[in-house]
């Protein structure tokens, strides 16, 4: 099992002291190489969800396991161990280091971990001609448009081949060709790690790619599909 969610509940004090319940009682299961959508309105809670469950923000009763390993019994040390070398994450904001080139952004996940810089290179390399901007490899994430930053974050996501990948809104300003054409590249090269991916989206044509779609309002995430 690559991720297990048991029971798991967030919520808010806000400011005149009310209780909003953003999550409530959520459970699921995702095993290797499982592709799942969740989707739901703005302000359903579906990033709040994704960072629960990858160990972003806290949550206030529940269980989620990633990989066999129970999150809250982690310490900071071995929870960024964790998000490093098991899970890739990708944004809605791509986070990208503007001081370094692509290249260098995606192979830097392989260098925190002490991977040899032959390695990471290659594997960078790789990705980048998968998702067709290896040209843009020597380039600024500046001198990158909206798309090629984007996927230049998926492949820093995907360059420790991680267990697990978590796409929050990732093709939300993009156009349709331009999804079908990240989204159809992403679950191949998951397919080709074993990468079970978890996405969320308000786009109902990525959904049409996912073994499962389940659907998060106010404090519930139903199954859909």
């Amino acid at each position: 099992m690559v991720l297990e969610i048991n029971q798991l509940n967030k919520a808010y004090i806000q400011g005149d002291g009310t209780v909003l319940n953003v999550l409530k009682d959520v459970d699921m299961q995702v095993i290797a190489g499982e592709t799942v959508a969740i989707t739901g309105e703005s302000g359903s809670g579906k990033t709040t969800f994704l960072n629960c469950i990858t160990g972003l923000d806290k949550f206030n009763s529940g269980v989620v396991s990633m990989c066999g390993r129970r999150l809250d019994s982690l310490s900071d040390e071995e929870l960024c161990e964790v998000r490093n070398n098991n899970l890739g994450f990708v944004f809605q904001f791509h986070y990208l280091l503007k001081d370094f080139s692509v290249l260098e952004n995606v192979m830097m996940p392989c260098l925190i971990s002490g991977i040899k810089r032959s390695e990471a290179q290659r594997r960078a390399e790789y990705l980048l001609k998968k998702l067709s901007i290896r040209d843009k490899r020597n380039n600024s994430p500046r001198q990158l448009s909206g798309g090629e930053q984007q996927r230049t974050a998926i492949a820093r996501a995907l360059v420790m081949q991680p267990e697990l990948l978590v796409m929050d809104e990732p093709t939300g300003n993009l156009d349709e060709r331009l999804t079908e054409n990240i989204i159809t590249s992403v679950l191949e090269m998951c397919r080709e790690q074993s990468t079970s991916l978890i996405i969320a989206t308000h786009n109902k044509k990525v959904t049409e790619y996912m073994d499962k779609v389940y659907h998060l309002s106010v404090a519930n995430l139903g199954r859909v599909r």
